[in-house]
């Protein structure tokens, strides 16, 4: 039975779905218009609808590729009249789909528990697809061909992701082409093509995966693959593509600056080092080559990016506080009016004041003020700048506006007579120049201490700008309120927090991320809120948190930039450790099979298999799962385990053999 599984004949059907996810499911985009109905926007941005670009459609196509995966492998295994069984390994698994389900079913947002949150559309059926095409994977890649075949698909969605990166990182991004523009826009959305950009800094790579950092996941994954392949090979051919690809998947690494990404390499890297230990000496021109490529490669981009490359992996530092001050001057508004008459006062009258009821919790118009048109910079502050708030306070009808240089700026309404007052800690009035433009009033004070600090008040509602900050306060009958990204009241709230105390800013603010995320655990021990629904539950109106450690402060936090944390509060802790369970099952029998294997075809394609979950691993500890990359994993999974299972086999009918031959010598 084993030698006629061995040596099955090639079959190019029972895997096309699979392949087809691999060459399709990376390159998606395409636009397409959400619409939310106002219960669900009031939670979101405001708006009842948007533009998808990067996730939506790969959801869709997964989806219809996933299920067409499914009949064929009906099919093909009752063609064959294979008896399956189970493997014990998916047990974990099993429980882990279980507690997705419950959690996502018992969810208080049902739609975004099983269709996934606006752009990431990671939900129950999504996640049910990983698990799918991992288990199939792990049954029907019975052969050295279904390995082969596989990799064909693979390697045509890896070259497009790698020639679309680099020219991304060079300036010349296809998507933002004429060309490009109308083959990612329906017809109906044309008319935004002339408009469409994509708001990336220069020198990064996104592809067409969204964001840096998967870019940067997803190619230390393809790497880790290739460079197994690349010591591997003696084949000069299949050495010299697996090179190429080695180099493509490196340049797309650096490019998309993901610190996360280079380490999850280093750990990658340490895998392909053990076991690939003895093949190394007959190695050393092709690494040395290798090597220098490698390097090269940096640093002609550190050259084509003017510094960037080193600079954002913590080489060197490209801050100065001339650049601050200029970039400062350029965003903030001028310290007194350009017309109008100007009357120095610390009361303001607000004439024709609107006093709104508790009933009426939205305020802002959304289409003409909304947060996205806030000013916003980075947070990394000299600490004697002015203008620069580092608190804030409400306590009813006064606010208290704290600066980096510990003066403090308190305004303070009077609902008797709708005036309002300027006075610093000391309580002595603060001059402040008006001006009257249409319905709006516009207050600066004359005072060197706040005079960065600008007030745009209209009808009730209060725009505040300051150097390193903006936000809307509305005056309601109970005092001050903060206005939320959607436009809603709401109160300020100090998160509660569990660690990273003073280095909130560590990781690319993942302190502040994580120590806000993992005090919600405590509520999802057993189920969780619902797959894809982290941004509903995570204290969004820790507002003065986000202003001191977020890039704004209306920054929505969707994600906990980190799996582990994603599992244990999407669909409890439960289902976090059923998933360790399974992944450190695999992980322990790959080890005992390959640190001291015989070398052949299914140990190579075990062992890349390995060193790209182990990439993969590393990289989920900072970073969330995403469609693009998470598929990947999950096929690599199935084709490991498969590979697993075909080296036994092969080492058994090796053995075999041998002692036939033994026995008829």
């Amino acid at each position: 039975m084993r030698k006629k599984e061995i040596k099955e004949k090639p079959s190019y059907f029972k895997l096309l779905p699979i392949g087809l996810i691999l060459a399709i499911i990376p390159l998606i985009v395409y636009a397409k218009k959400v619409k939310f109905d106002e219960a669900f926007a009031k939670l979101w941005r405001g708006a009842t609808e948007e533009y998808d670009f990067f996730s939506y459609y790969k959801m869709i196509w997964l989806l219809t590729l996933t299920l067409l995966s499914v009949i064929v492998f009906i099919l093909y295994v009752s063609i064959k009249k294979i008896k399956l069984t189970v493997p014990r390994l998916f047990i974990p698994l099993g429980i882990y789909a279980v507690f997705v389900f419950l959690s996502s079913s018992f969810s208080e947002y049902h739609k975004q528990a099983f269709f996934g949150f606006p752009e990431r559309y990671e939900g129950f059926f999504t996640i049910l697809c990983y698990l799918i095409v991992c288990f199939i994977c792990s049954l029907l890649v019975t052969t050295e061909f279904d390995i082969k075949y596989l990799s064909c698909f693979f390697a045509f969605s890896v070259l497009v992701l790698s020639i679309l990166g680099i020219t991304q990182f060079f300036g010349y991004d296809f998507l933002q082409t004429g060309l490009g523009r109308k083959l990612i826009l329906p017809k109906e959305s044309e008319n935004i093509a002339d408009i469409l950009k994509f708001n990336f800094p220069e020198h990064y790579i996104y592809s067409t995966l969204y964001n840096p950092n998967y870019v940067g996941g997803f190619f230390a994954l393809i790497l880790s693959v290739c460079l197994v392949i690349f010591l591997s090979s003696e084949k000069l051919k299949l050495k010299m593509i697996s090179g190429l690809f080695c180099l493509l998947s490196f340049i797309n690494l650096l490019g998309s600056l993901s610190s996360t990404g280079m380490i999850s390499m280093i750990a990658s890297g340490i895998v392909i080092l053990v076991f690939l230990r003895k093949i190394l000496k007959r190695n050393i021109l092709p690494i040395i080559i290798m090597a220098v490529l490698f390097i090269s490669s940096t640093f002609f981009m550190n050259y084509a990016s003017e510094g960037k490359v080193f600079s954002d992996l913590g080489l060197t530092s490209s801050f100065s506080y001339s650049n601050f001050k200029s970039r400062l001057a350029s965003i903030t508004s001028p310290k007194t009016p350009n017309s109008g008459k100007i009357s120095p006062s610390n009361i303001l009258m607000l004439v024709n004041y609107d006093l709104k009821t508790e009933s009426d919790s939205t305020l802002i118009d959304n289409e003409n003020t909304t947060p996205e048109s806030f000013v916003a910079i980075d947070q990394t502050y000299p600490t004697n700048a002015t203008g620069v708030i580092s608190d804030i306070n409400i306590e009813q009808n006064t606010l208290s506006l704290t600066l980096a240089d510990n003066n403090v700026l308190v305004v303070t309404f009077n609902p008797d007579n709708f005036q309002l007052t300027f006075n610093d800690k000391q309580n002595t009035p603060i001059d402040m120049i008006t001006q009257k433009s249409d319905n709006k009033i516009v207050i600066n004070s004359i005072d060197q201490r706040f005079n960065n600090i600008n007030f745009i008040i209209e009808n009730n509602y209060v725009n505040v700008n300051a150097s390193n900050t903006s936000f809307n306060l509305a005056i309601t009958q109970e005092g001050f309120k903060f206005v939320s990204a959607a436009g809603n009241i709401t109160d300020l709230v100090k998160a509660e927090s569990f660690g990273f105390e003073g280095k909130e800013k560590w990781g690319s603010n993942r302190g502040y991320i994580w120590s806000r995320s993992i005090p919600m655990i405590k509520d999802t021990i057993i189920l969780g809120h619902g797959a894809d629904t982290f941004a509903l539950y995570f204290p969004q109106n820790d507002y003065v948190s986000k202003m001191k450690y977020l890039e704004s402060i209306y920054t929505i936090v969707d994600k906990p930039h980190s799996l582990y944390l994603q599992m244990a509060i999407n669909s409890g802790l439960i289902s976090l450790i059923a998933f360790l369970v399974f992944i450190g099952w695999y992980i322990i029998n790959s080890i005992k099979l390959y640190i001291k294997g015989v070398f052949n075809f299914y140990f190579v394609s075990g062992v890349a298999c390995l060193a790209s979950v182990a990439s993969f691993l590393v990289s989920s500890l900072a970073n969330d799962s995403t469609i693009t990359v998470s598929i990947v994993f999950w096929v690599l999974v199935g084709v490991g385990i498969a590979s697993n299972n075909l080296y036994l086999k092969s080492i058994d009918s090796k053995n075999n053999s041998k002692q036939n031959a033994s026995k008829k010598a």
